[in-house]
């Protein structure tokens, strides 16, 4: 039985817009991750939070109901999904270890493959989680992985807009 994770891309307000815009990547500047069907909770690298669990369509703030998004649909496993979540889960116990690292997002942005174990940026944490769980088989190394690298992907678009029609999908 097949499971479904989602990928979803989103233009947010902040320092990173007008570098994505610069060097030309499009509008969709952030990555997330998540699991199942109820699309309440996705998992990510903040520069505040490091590891943290988003809810991108709870409303909280009127200006998040604008927020131009992209959510890809990808199938897998059982088991896939399994270790998707067992991953998470490590990720909540001990998210005092891990951190959003600058340092990576400059060597992805340059191109230069690289391995930090507890140091991440959003797009490198979700093109890892799909590489290194065999959910996927991404065009390039999971380190050098930017948000508008998944818009090169072969994968399922199934929503794109604005964050309040996200209830078009189901």
């Amino acid at each position: 039985m097949s499971k479904t994770v989602y990928i979803l891309l989103q233009s947010l307000e902040g320092r990173f817009k007008m570098m994505y815009d610069i060097m030309g990547y499009g509008i969709y500047n952030h990555a997330s991750l998540g699991l199942g069907d109820d699309l309440s909770e996705f998992y990510s690298f903040r520069t505040k939070w490091g590891f943290c669990v988003e809810h991108p369509f709870e409303f909280t703030k009127t200006h998040k109901q604008m927020i131009q998004c992209r959510l890809y649909e990808v199938k897998v496993t059982a088991e896939v999904f399994r270790m998707m979540q067992e991953w998470i889960e490590r990720l909540k116990r001990n998210s005092q270890d891990y951190y959003y690292s600058y340092l990576s997002l400059v060597l992805g942005f340059m191109g230069i493959r690289h391995t930090l174990s507890h140091g991440y940026f959003c797009s490198r944490f979700v093109a890892e989680m799909l590489q290194q769980t065999k959910a996927l088989q991404l065009s390039k190394d999971g380190s050098i992985y930017m948000p508008h690298d998944f818009e090169k992907e072969s994968l399922q678009l199934c929503f794109e807009g604005r964050a309040k029609d996200i209830h078009c999908i189901h």
